[in-house]
């Protein structure tokens, strides 16, 4: 067993039911579901970009084109894999914060307004 199958093991309810992509474990997230789904395998999806641009020696647009028709586009029952992009963030655009249930939550930060001062006539 790798690492990855122990992951799902230990993390998901019935781990016999979550399906895998072969050869692309660095492209794995995690593991994932709506409210009540099936849990599903979540991986990058410009990881497996890569992985096949490097492994398969494809240009980015065969690597592309490849992923969306063989693997994406591919549907293996309800715990087919998600394949998520990545959004990039600013830096400092976010920061963490706690809520009352002590688990981290991202948070917009916003800017404070400049105040202006007003001078006090001294009498």
């Amino acid at each position: 067993m790798n690492l990855i199958s122990n992951y799902v093991e230990e993390t998901v309810f019935d781990p016999d039911n979550v399906v895998l992509a072969d050869g692309l474990d660095d492209a794995f997230v995690g593991v994932g579901n709506a409210f009540g789904g099936t849990p599903c395998a979540i991986y990058d999806k410009d990881k497996v970009i890569g992985i096949l641009m490097t492994r398969d020696v494809m240009t980015y647009e065969e690597a592309w084109e490849f992923f969306e028709f063989n693997i994406a586009g591919a549907y293996v029952g309800e715990a087919t894999p998600i394949f998520m992009s990545v959004m990039e963030r600013p830096t400092g655009q976010f920061k963490e914060t706690q809520t009352s249930s002590s688990s981290a939550v991202l948070t917009q930060t916003k800017p404070k307004p400049k105040t202006k001062r007003r001078k006090v006539k001294s009498q």
